[in-house]
């Protein structure tokens, strides 16, 4: 499907005579425009980081770290994904093996995630315009970056309650099916992710969490864009996981790739047990859709 057709298919969805409200669900790639790097690049810079401050002894500044020496250096682990196609799956597994102390952890996450010079992107600021029209209310998001709450806090007073839930475990108080302005932190917030044992914490969602959201999605459009759908945990643990609770997702889900991208496996899955619910439409980015 090209721009323009997945443009329109988006645009039947966003209508404001709809009954329905569709929910988004945003990956990394929404933030691409805001200067906050993807999951493949963390991997390049955390690598370079650690490598150059243990392996090096801090005589070297990260950027003079060539490729290989910090290639080879991961390819020693057993852990490490040596397929350069799905470097970008080393990410939970660079944190949780190279990143600690706790402390070290946390300022290397936090340094990472930062947004670029020029703030939020105009792709968030639409993604925030789109909220304050009614037209979009809750937005799932797998990132832990400020873009999102930063776009929408831009818009106070006019939207005077933005809730945010599940920015670390259990907190679930503020989650409203009818809220009119809500985040959902899939992973928690940066905070409490740096503090997860990630592996064994990331493969799957709360159970609380899952059943809130069952009947969201069960009545509600799912637009997903800037994500691959590599983690077990979304692709398969909440979206597989919850189809017989949402009913197979009678409204859709729509899941956006950048044209010429081809589906992960894990989606390539959700789509074939979908069937026609399933939809894949190609777009040229975030920021043109939502603009």
């Amino acid at each position: 499907m090209s721009h323009a057709l997945a443009i329109k298919t988006l645009s039947s969805i966003l209508r404001a005579d709809n009954e329905a409200r569709p929910v988004f669900l945003l990956g990394a790639g929404a933030s691409f425009s805001s200067q906050v790097p993807m999951a493949e690049q963390c991997v390049k810079l955390l690598a370079r980081r650690v490598y150059a401050e243990r392996e090096l002894s801090g005589k070297v500044h990260p950027h003079q770290v060539r490729q290989t020496e910090w290639w080879r250096w991961l390819a020693a682990h057993d852990w490490f994904i040596g397929d350069p196609e799905h470097l970008a799956e080393n990410f939970p597994l660079v944190v949780q093996h190279l990143l600690w102390p706790q402390d070290y952890r946390r300022r290397q996450l936090v340094d990472l995630m930062q947004m670029g010079k020029d703030g939020v992107s105009v792709g968030y600021a639409a993604m925030a315009d789109l909220v304050l029209k009614g037209l979009v209310r809750t937005i799932l998001t797998t990132n832990f970056d400020a873009c999102l709450p930063t776009a929408l806090a831009a818009l106070r007073p006019h939207l005077p309650q933005i809730s945010e839930v599940n920015r670390a475990p259990d907190d679930l108080r503020e989650f409203d099916i009818y809220s009119r302005a809500q985040i959902v932190w899939l992973h928690g917030r940066l905070e409490s992710y740096a503090d997860k044992n990630l592996i064994e914490e990331t493969n799957t969602l709360d159970p609380a969490l899952k059943r809130l959201l069952a009947p969201l999605l069960q009545f509600s459009p799912l637009v997903v864009m800037g994500y691959r759908g590599a983690e077990a945990s979304i692709s398969r643990d909440l979206l597989l996981g919850s189809r017989a609770d949402a009913l197979n997702y009678p409204r859709g889900v729509y899941w956006c790739t950048r044209e010429g991208e081809s589906l992960h496996p894990n989606v390539k899955e959700l789509a074939q047990v979908l069937g026609s619910n399933f939809q894949h439409l190609q777009i040229t980015g975030f920021r043109r859709v939502v603009d």
